[in-house]
């Protein structure tokens, strides 16, 4: 199960959640093995955020995954993920960071679940 939780400066509506949506559904299979119908996300907008010492509009996306990834799969996810929120929240590809982290020890239901 992949999270990928979105925190933005600029304001969401429910039409840029829902594109937003749209788009890491597709982006996330990139991953191989990720799906859409697996994936969990969140988001946060109107977050007052400095950057550089300056108040500014800026994003950081956290990406969870269930398991590992090759590199050049989190390349380019990463490339695509910046692509999408910087076209879509207007938020300049510079002040975009994104960290990815792979989780081995994951639960639901209040069981741990095992990679396979």
């Amino acid at each position: 199960m992949p999270l990928i939780s979105s925190y933005v400066s600029t304001s969401l509506d429910e039409q840029k959640k829902e594109t937003l949506k749209t788009e890491f559904g597709k982006i996330i299979t990139t991953i191989p093995g990720k799906t859409e119908k697996s994936l969990m996300l969140t988001f946060q907008d109107n977050i007052s955020t400095y950057f550089r010492g300056d108040q500014t509009d800026c994003s950081y996306l956290e990406v969870k995954l269930f398991g590992s990834a090759d590199k050049e799969y989190k390349a380019q996810l990463v490339e695509k993920l910046t692509a999408c929120v910087a076209s879509n929240c207007n938020i300049p590809s510079e002040n975009i960071y994104i960290t990815v982290s792979e989780i081995f020890d994951w639960s639901s239901n209040g069981q741990l679940l095992e990679k396979k």
